[in-house]
């Protein structure tokens, strides 16, 4: 396959046709990097917005609302932990029935197949 070559003037002309192509896509790029950067800019400072207002507004009147319920936090905190206790101590008393009777069951088999 035999190589072109091109004069001066012929690459000249190319460049020229396509100069308007390069710089249309040049443009568009940095279009681009300032959409993406203000983006980020506005996406930035209404997060900074936003956990500000949370911090300074919301988040005192939650506390104060917690402070406010704060007794019947407790004892409903109290009672579901005594909830959780009693029902701890009827699961491990069944288990260890179950334990208890698979052992005797366990210990009648053994002395009926040996004695």
């Amino acid at each position: 396959m035999a190589s072109q070559t091109f004069s001066q003037e012929e690459i000249s002309e190319m460049l020229q046709k396509a100069k308007g192509a390069v710089e249309a896509d040049i443009i568009e790029s940095v279009k681009n990097d300032i959409k993406w950067a203000l983006d980020q800019a506005v996406n930035d400072a209404v997060k900074k917005t936003v956990e500000a207002f949370l911090k300074e507004e919301i988040t005192p009147q939650i506390m104060e609302s917690l402070r406010a319920s704060k007794g019947v936090i407790v004892q409903e905190a109290i009672a579901a932990a005594h909830e959780m206790a009693s029902s701890l101590a009827a699961k491990m008393a069944e288990l260890l029935a179950k334990n208890l009777e698979r052992d005797y069951t366990a210990k009648s088999i053994f002395k009926a197949m040996f004695d």
